[in-house]
C-alpha cells in the first residue's frame, strides 16, 4: 500500500442553519414525503383497504375531501407539533428531550421512541390507533368511559368523548380518521428511528446546534435515491418482540456491542445507530468503529478512505472522508493541503466532522429508503390480519313478516398467513342503507368472546340469528331488509393473532350485485338462494300442523311438546314444472318462552323469551313426480326432539333442490295455542239464576215450564275436525268417530259433567273446528274462527239443539280459551265470556258464572 505524507488541516464544514424548530427530527416536510412513499409501497394494506370497502385505497376519501393518506400523513407530521405545543419543552416528553432512543442501552433523554409509540395515555398510540380501528368497525366505543383528550391540532381538541355503542356512519368515520392519523403519528416515530442522532441520544436542543444531517434533508428531500422494492417484513423472525417496538428494536434488552451489519435483519433503530454517527457522539460508542489514525501519523490511501476534489475560494482541494462498508462518505477527516515545494508539511490534530453536505447525503441514501420500507412495513403490519368470509346462501333464514334476513350461516377462514387467532373476540356487523343518499345504518352482534383458528383453517359453521321482540321494539336488533342496498358484511377480530396479544383481523363481503339489470335492485339478495317461484307450504290433512295431548304438569314444557310435525309441499309452479328426483329439507325455527305462555299477561306483558333461536332439521330425498297442481306430504317425527310447548315465534322454512333448480319457502306457525272441549252440562242458567242441572230447583223449573228436559250428561265420544278459515263443512263435521281421515281423535275417549279435555295445536293464523261429540245418541257441533266465534250445530231435531259454546281470546302468545256454556233458547247451560251471551255479567242478566271451577289456567 502507497503511503502518501501530507499535512492535513481540518477545515470543518460550519453551516449554522438558524430555525425555530432546530431541535426537531426530520421536519415536518420531510416525514410526510417519507411517509407519502411508504403509503405508495405498502401493497398489503392498499389491498386490505380494498378488500373493507375503501375502492381508492389511500386515496378514498374520509369525512368530506380528506383522503385516508390526508389523515396518516397529517398524523406524520403532526406529531413534533404535539410534543412543542402541549408539553413542557425540558420535561421527558417535551420537545427538547422527546423521541429519543438508544438501542443499545433501550433508553431514550426523556420519553423514548419506543416508550411514547406505546404509552396509551398518549391519545397517538399505537395501541389507541387499534382502539380507534376496532371502534369504527364495530360501532362499540365503550372501551372508554370517557376517551383520552384528542388533541388533533394547535387549537383543535376533542374532549370528554364519551364511549357507547351503536356508533353512527359520522361517528365511525371520526373514529376512523383518528385511527389512521394515529397511524401517521407511529410513523413518525418509526422514521425518528432512522435519524442517528436520535438512536444515539445526541441531544441538539439549542436553536444554534440544529443537527446537520436533519437540516440537509429538509432541504434535499427528493434527491436520496430510489425508494426500496418492497416493504420491511422481517418482523416475523422476531416473535418475542412486540409491536411496534420490533420495527425500531428487534433485541429489546440491553445488549453487548455486536458487529454492525447493513442487512434487514434488525430494527431501524439498530441499523442507524450502529452504521451511522452523528455530530457530538463521533466514535463515543464503539460503533462505528474510530480508525487507528492519529496525528503525525501517515493516512493510508486504502478502501478505509474516500477523496473527493472540490474547488474551495478557486483552489482545487482533496477532501479526506472516512469510510466503511455501507457508506462512502461516514466522516469528514479534513483536507490535503501542500505548503511548499517540497511537500514539506506542517501536522495538524486530526478532527472528525459529519457536518458537510457529503455525508449527509450518503446517509440520507440509505437511512430515508431505509424509512420508507420500514414504514410502509408497519402499515402493512397494522392491516395484516384478513378473514374471509363464505355465506351459505341455502340456509339463509327470512323473516317474511318483516321482510328482512333475520339469521345467517357462515364459515370464516383465517387467510393471515402463519399467524394463528388465538383466544379473541369475534363480532359480526351488517351495513346497508336504504338509499344512495341516506347514511348507513348497522347491526352489529356478538359471535364469540373466545374465538381460535389456526392460520389457514377454516371454523365450523357459524348460525347468526338477528333477535327481534314485537313486545320491545326499543331495544331490538332488526334483521337485514330485503330492499337494502349496499350491504356489506364485516366479521371482526380483535384478540391474539400470532405473536401480537391484541391484534385486529377484518373480514368482509361487500358490495354484492343482485344480477339484476335494474340499478335499483337490492343486493341484499346475493345473500339469498337463487329461488324459483310456484312452491307453497299447504296445510296436511287434518289442517294443522301438529297437535299434542301433552300435559304441561308433568312434563317439561320448556322442551317437550309436539312429537310430529306435517305439511305439504304444493306444485303450483307455472309451466307445469314437475318436481323430479328432488330433495326437501325443512327447518323449524323457533323460541322458548321463559316462563308460562298461556297466563293473562295483565300490565306485565308478555313473559321473556330467549334470546337463542333453536333449529330441527328434517330431510326427505326422492321427491318424484310431483306435477303441476299437484303436492307432496311431508312428515317428521319429531320424537326425539320436540317443538316446545313453550315454544315461541315458530317459523317454518322449506328449502327445495332439483339439479339446478333451487326454491325456499316461508310459513309462519305462530305459537302452540291450547284448544278446549268442555262438558257444562252441570249447569244450567234459567231466567237469570244459575243452577246445577241436577237440582231440584231446575228440575222443578224444567218441569212447571214443560220446555225442557235437561240432565247431566257424560260425553262417551269426542272428536276434532279443523278446516282453514270459517270453511267447516257441517255434514263432514258430524261423520261418525274413526270414519274420517282428517279428523283429530284424542285419546281420551268421555268428558263427564263438570269436565274437560284439552289439546293444543300449532295451526294456521285462521282456522276453524268443529267438535263432535256423543251422549245417548245426541250430537253437538261448534265451530270457531281464531279470535272471532261463529255457530253450527247439527242434529235431527229441537230436541238436539245443544250448541257448545268456547270463546276465546288473543294474547300476544296464541289464542287461550278460557269458558265455556250451552245455550238453549233464551238461557244458558253454563255461562261464560262473550259479546253474544245474554249470560255476560254485564249484559244485565243475573246468572254470569265464572267457570274457572271447570279448570285454571295455573294447571299449566
Amino acid at each position: 500500500m502507497k503511503n502518501i505524507t501530507k499535512v492535513i488541516i481540518m477545515a470543518t464544514l460550519v453551516n449554522l442553519f438558524i430555525s425555530p424548530k432546530a431541535s426537531l427530527s426530520y421536519w415536518g416536510t420531510v416525514h410526510k414525503q417519507i411517509t407519502s412513499e411508504a403509503i405508495a409501497l405498502s401493497t398489503s394494506a392498499q389491498e386490505r383497504l380494498r378488500q373493507l370497502g375503501f375502492e381508492d385505497a389511500f386515496k378514498s376519501e374520509l369525512k368530506g375531501s380528506n383522503q385516508i393518506a390526508d389523515w396518516i400523513k397529517y398524523g406524520s407530521k403532526f406529531e413534533d407539533d404535539v410534543l412543542l405545543f402541549y408539553y413542557p419543552p425540558f420535561s421527558p416528553e417535551g420537545i427538547f428531550y422527546g423521541h429519543f432512543y438508544n438501542p443499545l442501552t433501550d433508553l431514550g433523554i426523556g420519553q423514548s421512541l419506543i416508550e411514547r409509540a406505546n404509552d396509551e395515555s398518549n391519545e397517538w398510540s399505537y395501541p389507541m390507533a387499534k382502539d380507534y380501528f376496532y371502534a369504527a368497525l364495530t360501532g362499540d366505543s365503550t372501551k372508554y368511559e370517557y376517551w383520552p383528550f384528542i388533541r388533533q391540532g394547535i387549537n383543535t381538541v376533542y374532549r370528554w368523548v364519551a364511549g357507547k355503542k351503536g356508533l353512527s356512519q359520522e361517528e365511525r368515520e371520526t373514529f376512523l380518521a383518528w385511527a389512521f392519523q394515529a397511524l401517521g403519528h407511529n410513523l413518525h416515530l418509526l422514521q425518528d428511528a432512522s435519524v442517528p442522532a436520535h438512536t444515539r441520544n445526541d441531544s441538539h436542543m439549542a436553536i444554534i446546534d440544529c443537527d446537520p444531517y436533519e437540516r440537509w434533508t429538509r432541504q434535499n428531500i427528493y434527491f436520496t435515491g430510489p425508494p426500496p422494492d418492497e416493504s420491511w417484513a422481517f418482523w416475523k423472525d422476531y416473535p418475542e418482540v412486540i409491536i411496534p417496538n420490533v420495527f425500531i428494536d428487534t433485541n429489546p434488552i440491553p445488549q453487548q456491542l455486536s458487529t454492525p451489519t447493513q442487512d434487514f435483519h434488525q430494527g431501524l433503530a439498530e441499523y442507524s445507530h450502529y452504521n451511522f454517527l452523528s455530530e457530538d457522539t463521533i466514535f463515543l460508542f464503539d460503533y462505528p468503529e474510530r480508525p487507528q489514525w492519529y496525528w503525525f501519523q501517515d493516512i493510508p490511501i486504502d478502501d478505509k478512505v474516500t477523496i473527493r476534489s472540490k474547488i474551495v475560494n478557486g483552489v482545487e482541494s482533496q477532501f479526506v472522508y472516512l469510510k466503511n462498508d455501507h457508506v462512502d462518505y461516514l466522516a469528514l477527516c479534513g483536507l490535503f493541503v501542500f505548503l511548499n515545494e517540497s511537500n514539506q508539511s506542517i501536522p495538524y490534530n486530526l478532527i472528525y466532522t459529519v457536518n458537510d453536505p457529503e455525508v449527509s447525503h450518503a446517509y440520507a441514501s440509505k437511512l430515508i429508503p431505509r424509512a420508507v420500507g420500514y414504514s410502509a412495513g408497519l402499515l402493512d403490519y397494522f392491516f395484516r390480519g384478513k378473514l374471509d368470509i363464505t355465506i351459505d346462501n341455502d340456509a339463509t333464514l327470512i323473516d317474511p313478516f318483516r321482510k328482512c334476513i333475520d339469521h345467517l350461516e357462515l364459515t370464516v377462514t383465517n387467510s393471515t398467513p402463519d399467524e394463528d387467532m388465538t383466544e379473541g373476540r369475534l363480532v359480526l356487523v351488517v351495513k346497508y342503507r336504504m338509499a344512495e343518499d341516506e347514511p348507513y345504518q348497522y347491526i352489529t352482534g356478538d359471535i364469540s368472546e373466545s374465538f381460535s383458528l389456526g392460520t389457514g383453517m377454516t371454523s365450523d359453521t357459524i348460525s347468526f340469528d338477528f333477535p327481534f321482540d314485537p313486545y320491545n321494539p326499543e331495544n331490538t336488533k332488526q334483521g337485514i331488509p330485503l330492499d337494502a342496498q349496499e350491504a356489506s358484511i364485516y366479521v371482526v377480530y380483535r384478540g391474539q393473532l400470532g405473536n401480537e396479544e391484541d391484534g385486529i383481523a377484518v373480514g368482509m363481503l361487500r358490495d354484492l350485485n343482485s344480477g339484476s339489470e335494474d340499478e335499483e335492485a337490492s343486493n341484499v339478495r346475493d345473500f339469498i338462494p337463487e329461488t324459483a317461484q310456484g312452491l307453497d307450504i299447504t296445510l296436511p290433512e287434518k289442517n294443522v300442523w301438529s297437535y299434542t295431548e301433552s300435559d304441561p304438569a308433568s312434563s317439561d314444557p320448556a322442551t317437550e311438546g309436539f312429537g310430529h310435525f306435517a305439511f305439504h309441499l304444493t306444485n303450483n309452479t307455472p309451466e307445469d314444472i314437475s318436481m323430479e328426483n328432488g330433495e326437501i329439507t325443512a327447518v323449524i325455527r323457533y323460541r322458548v318462552s321463559e316462563s308460562n305462555p298461556f297466563t293473562d299477561y295483565g300490565v306485565e306483558g308478555p313473559p321473556a323469551t330467549s334470546s337463542e333461536y333453536y333449529k330441527i332439521i328434517r330431510t326427505a330425498s326422492g321427491v318424484d313426480g310431483v306435477a303441476g297442481g299437484a303436492w307432496f306430504p311431508f312428515e317428521a317425527d319429531l320424537t326425539s326432539e320436540n317443538i316446545p310447548l313453550w315454544a315461541t315465534d315458530l317459523f317454518l322454512y322449506v328449502l327445495y333442490r332439483s339439479g339446478g333448480v333451487f326454491f325456499i319457502i316461508t310459513k309462519n306457525i305462530y305459537e302452540p295455542t291450547p284448544v278446549y272441549i268442555f262438558n257444562s252440562t252441570d249447569k244450567v242458567c234459567l231466567y237469570d239464576t244459575l243452577y246445577e242441572t241436577d237440582s231440584q230447583a231446575a228440575q222443578d223449573i224444567m218441569e212447571e215450564y214443560d220446555e225442557w228436559d235437561k240432565e247431566p250428561e257424560t260425553y262417551d265420544d269426542f272428536f276434532l275436525r279443523f278446516s282453514p278459515g270459517d270453511a267447516l263443512s257441517a255434514s263432514d263435521s258430524c261423520a261418525p268417530r274413526n270414519s274420517c281421515s282428517d279428523c283429530v281423535y284424542p285419546e281420551q275417549e268421555n268428558i263427564p259433567p263438570g269436565g274437560y279435555h284439552r289439546i293444543f295445536i300449532l295451526g294456521d293464523e285462521y282456522y276453524s273446528y268443529g267438535v263432535n261429540l256423543r251422549s245417548g245418541g245426541r250430537k253437538t257441533y261448534k265451530t270457531s274462527k281464531r279470535y272471532t266465534n261463529e255457530n253450527q250445530f247439527c242434529g235431527t231435531g229441537p230436541q238436539d239443539r245443544i250448541i257448545l259454546r268456547f270463546d276465546e281470546y288473543e294474547t300476544a302468545s296464541g289464542v287461550i280459551v278460557i269458558h265455556g256454556y250451552q245455550l238453549l233458547g233464551n238461557t244458558c247451560f253454563g255461562c261464560g265470556i262473550s259479546d253474544e251471551n245474554p249470560c255476560y255479567e254485564d249484559s244485565g242478566t243475573g246468572c254470569y258464572y265464572d267457570l274457572t271451577e271447570y279448570f285454571s289456567t295455573e294447571t299449566f
